[in-house]
C-alpha cells in the first residue's frame, strides 16, 4: 500500500475514534494486519493536518517523530489548533485474545510465554474530550445498551493498561494463581491482602511480591472503577480489608463460604424453594479473590480493563465481599456464569420466587453484564 493510502486509511480510523489519537495509531498499526507502519514514510505535517484538531501530547508527538526521517523532536505542540470534530464511530478489529492463567469460574486454563506482551497492550487514557459527538440521549443509551450486550467484545472507547503495567498485570496474577494452590481452593477464598504477602514472604516455592507489583494493585484497587465504565458502588473500601472465619460458614459440597445471617438463611430458603438441582457456585470473595479473577480476564483481554470490568467487579466492587452469592444448576458447570442459565429449570423457579433479586440485571446501567446467577442478598444495598 502507498502512503497516500495509507494516510488516508490512518485518518479515518482516527477521526472516526473517540479515543486519544496515539492510542487509535497504535491501535491501527497493530490491529490491521494488511498494513505495515513504517514511521519513514509518514511525513508529519501530513499526520497533523489530517488529525487537526485531535489533542495530542508532547510525550505522543516526539514517539511519532522518532521514526520520521527528516524532522527531529521535539515538534511544536502549539501549532495543533483545538476544534470539535463531529464523528461517526467506526468500528474496530478484534484482537485475537491471550488464554486465561486459571480455570476459576471461567474457562480454560493456561499460561503462556510465548506474547508479545507489550506490543499487545494499550495505555490508559481517558477518552479525548476534543472529538464531540452530537447525539440524543435515547442514541447514547441504545449505543450503551448495544456495548453491554456485547460485554465480552472490545470497543473504540475501551482504556487499556500500557506495556508495562500488562507486565506488572501478568507477574502479579501469576504470583496469585501459584499462591492459590499453596494455599488450597477454599482458604484462598477468605485471604487478605495482608496474609497473602506474608505467606509470598514465606514459603519458598512461592516468589515475593515486588514493590512495583505491590503498588499496582494499591493503585488498582483504589481507582475510581468509574473511568472503565464500572458504576456500581463500592462497598470494600480498604485493600487489607479482612474476612473473619467466624463470620462465615463453608456450605457442604460446595467449597464455597456464606456469610452467616441473612445469606445463609436466603440460601436455605432457596434451595428448598428451588429444588435440589440448585446449588451455590460462588459465596464469600476476599480482596485477594477478587483479584485473581480480575486479573485473569484483563490478561485474557490484552489488558483491556474497560473490557475486564464489563465482565465482573473490580476488586473491591463485588459484593461477594460483603454479602452476595452465585446460584446454579446442578451439572451445568460453566454454563451457569453464562446466560444459558436463563434457560435451566432453576433459574424458572428463582423468577417466580418474589424475594429474589439479581444484582445486575438485564440492560442495567451499571456498567455490568447481566448476571442472572448473581443473588443480591441486601435489597438496600
Amino acid at each position: 500500500m502507498n502512503r497516500r493510502n495509507f494516510l488516508k486509511a490512518l485518518t479515518t480510523t482516527i477521526v472516526g475514534s473517540s479515543i486519544a489519537p496515539m492510542e487509535t495509531l497504535s491501535k491501527f498499526a497493530k490491529e490491521t494486519s494488511s498494513l505495515q507502519w513504517n514511521g519513514g514514510d509518514i511525513i508529519i505535517e501530513d499526520y497533523l493536518k489530517k488529525i487537526e484538531g485531535a489533542k495530542l501530547g508532547q510525550t505522543d508527538l516526539n514517539l511519532i517523530l522518532k521514526n520520521d526521517k527528516g524532522i527531529k523532536p521535539p515538534y511544536n505542540i502549539q501549532s495543533i489548533q483545538n476544534q470539535s470534530i463531529q464523528t461517526k464511530p467506526q468500528a474496530i478489529p478484534q484482537k485475537k485474545p491471550l488464554p486465561i492463567l486459571e480455570n476459576e469460574d471461567n474457562p480454560p486454563v493456561g499460561v503462556s510465554n510465548n506474547h508479545n506482551i507489550a506490543e499487545k497492550a494499550q495505555p490508559i487514557e481517558t477518552p479525548s474530550e476534543n472529538i464531540a459527538v452530537h447525539k440524543s440521549k435515547e442514541e447514547i443509551l441504545n449505543e450503551y445498551i448495544k456495548k453491554m450486550r456485547a460485554f465480552n467484545k472490545s470497543h473504540m472507547d475501551d482504556l487499556y493498561l500500557d506495556g508495562k503495567e500488562f507486565q506488572l498485570l501478568k507477574s502479579s496474577a501469576i504470583k496469585i494463581m501459584r499462591l492459590k494452590k499453596v494455599v488450597g481452593h477454599g482458604n484462598f477464598y477468605l485471604l487478605s491482602f495482608d496474609e497473602a504477602l506474608k505467606i509470598a514472604r514465606t514459603y519458598p516455592s512461592l516468589k515475593n511480591f515486588t514493590k512495583r507489583e505491590i503498588n499496582f494493585l494499591e493503585k488498582l484497587f483504589y481507582m475510581d472503577a468509574s473511568i472503565f465504565g464500572f458504576f456500581d458502588k463500592k462497598p470494600l473500601r480498604s485493600l487489607t480489608h479482612r474476612i473473619k472465619k467466624r463470620k462465615v460458614v463453608k456450605v457442604s459440597r460446595t467449597g464455597n463460604y456464606l456469610f452467616k445471617g441473612l445469606p445463609v438463611k436466603m440460601y436455605k430458603k432457596i434451595k428448598k424453594d428451588a429444588g435440589r438441582q440448585a446449588v451455590l457456585t460462588s459465596g464469600v470473595r476476599s480482596v485477594m479473590k477478587q483479584f485473581q479473577l480480575y486479573l485473569n480476564k484483563a490478561y485474557q483481554s490484552n489488558g483491556n480493563m474497560s473490557l475486564a470490568s464489563r465482565f465482573l467487579a473490580p476488586p473491591g466492587y463485588s459484593y461477594h465481599g460483603v454479602s452476595d452469592f452465585d446460584i446454579g444448576q446442578k451439572g451445568y458447570g460453566v454454563h451457569n456464569f453464562t446466560e444459558r442459565f436463563t434457560r435451566t429449570e432453576v433459574f424458572k423457579r428463582l423468577e417466580n420466587l418474589d424475594y429474589i433479586s439479581l444484582r445486575y440485571t438485564e440492560d442495567n446501567l451499571l456498567g455490568v453484564r447481566f448476571e442472572p446467577w448473581h443473588i443480591k442478598v441486601d435489597p438496600r444495598a
